[in-house]
């Protein structure tokens, strides 16, 4: 239908003075594309998942089509053999990560955090779509207070924090030594906090072998649907708007419990 247009000549509506005229083409590819899908996500670890075609950061294509976070959707494919007592998911916005976690991983129970009420009535809509509300709580905000309480170094738990910079509070020395046979991913905003990565990696490398992904742009072999529409309009369907090139932090524990292998006995090769 629009494939044939020409990729410059997009790129210049998209950011010259008809740029009404590339809302209208990008709202109607992405209306049709949703309407395909009929809210299941088309690629990636949570493929087929119900989702939304709404999120709370008003860029929803990305998850629908799966392309969100490829980088970590990658990290927890690798996991899908191992076992957790509890999610701890810190941030959990409108629950792509949660409810795709307990749909995906093997997790008891999920502890999802999350500040905004749309976000938390998010999460509990698409977790009973989803069938696993029965195993989701849901609660506001997180303080360090709540995490060191919640936190128990005997269970093997996966900590997923996404807090905008808050994680250099909330992960202090004292929650880390509870974390010590647990995995954390955590989203690093060094535009929040300046040397965020690095001062989060110090404390997790004590007790756990760490990592740094780092997030890429998308390329054309990246978008899921054999669909007749401009790269352009691809590329910006996948595009998260993010301010600047992000990192995760991925923390697998150093020490084995009782009887499980420690993460980094299985991947060691990796890190």
């Amino acid at each position: 239908m629009y494939a044939g247009l020409n990729l410059n000549t997009l790129r210049h509506v998209k950011h010259g003075s008809k740029r009404w005229a590339w809302n209208l083409l990008y709202g109607s590819c992405e209306y049709l594309v949703f309407r395909r899908l009929n809210g299941k996500i088309a690629s990636g670890i949570f493929k087929d998942m119900h989702f939304s075609d709404y999120d709370l950061s008003g860029t929803p294509a990305p998850k629908i089509l799966g392309t969100y976070e490829k980088e970590i959707q990658e990290e927890l494919s690798r996991w899908t053999e191992r076992k957790f007592n509890r999610l701890i998911n810190v941030g959990g916005a409108e629950g792509f990560y949660a409810v795709g976690i307990m749909k995906t991983l093997d997790v008891d129970e999920a502890i999802v955090y999350e500040k905004l009420e749309e976000g938390r009535n998010m999460i509990h809509a698409i977790s009973e779509n989803n069938r696993v509300s029965q195993y989701i709580n849901i609660f506001s905000c997180c303080e360090e207070s709540d995490l060191y309480e919640i936190c128990d170094e005997s269970l093997c738990d996966l900590v997923f924090m996404d807090v905008e910079g808050a994680e250099v509070e909330l992960l202090s020395s004292r929650v880390i030594a509870k974390l010590r046979n647990s995995a954390v991913v955590v989203e690093a905003h060094d535009f929040c906090v300046n040397n965020c990565t690095n001062l989060v990696r110090d404390r997790l490398h004590r007790t756990h072998a760490t990592k740094i992904l780092t997030s890429r742009e998308r390329v054309a072999k990246d978008f899921p649907l054999s669909f007749p529409l401009p790269k352009a309009i691809k590329f910006a369907m996948m595009d998260e708007r993010r301010p600047e090139v992000m990192n995760w932090i991925i923390a697998n524990p150093r020490i084995a419990t009782s009887n499980r292998r420690t993460f980094e006995d299985v991947h060691t090769k990796d890190l």
